[in-house]
């Protein structure tokens, strides 16, 4: 599921019309159905509003927003080692990219965050 398709899903739920949802976000309503449509991304103040209106853990919005944030963003762009890792990865068939990152997760549950 998408962060679009999660917003969507969960203002039907809440019977709320896109223009009511937009209003009560503070933003327009083309704006929303672009978000709803994956073609526009919500900066973190607009989906903390969204994750409040929705009634939902902003953490789970953030989930499903595939993005990178500019904090990974710049840690990616200052580490070499891990964007040639990161274009390995890329350019591998899907069933060894698949394998790597069922690796990368289980060294990631594994280790307890420092």
């Amino acid at each position: 599921m998408t962060l679009g398709q999660r917003i969507r899903e969960r203002r039907l739920e809440l019977k709320l019309t896109l223009r009511e949802f937009a209003r009560r976000v503070g933003v327009s309503a083309p704006y929303v159905t672009d978000l709803e449509a994956g073609r526009r991304h919500p900066g973190a103040e607009i989906l903390a509003r969204i994750a409040a209106e929705l009634a939902l853990p902003a953490a789970e919005l953030e989930a499903l927003d595939a993005r990178l944030s500019p904090e990974v963003r710049r840690w990616v762009e200052s580490q070499p080692e891990v964007a040639q890792l990161l274009r390995t990865l890329q350019g591998s068939p899907r069933r060894r990219q698949a394998r790597m990152l069922r690796q990368i997760r289980r060294m990631v549950e594994e280790e307890p965050p420092q």
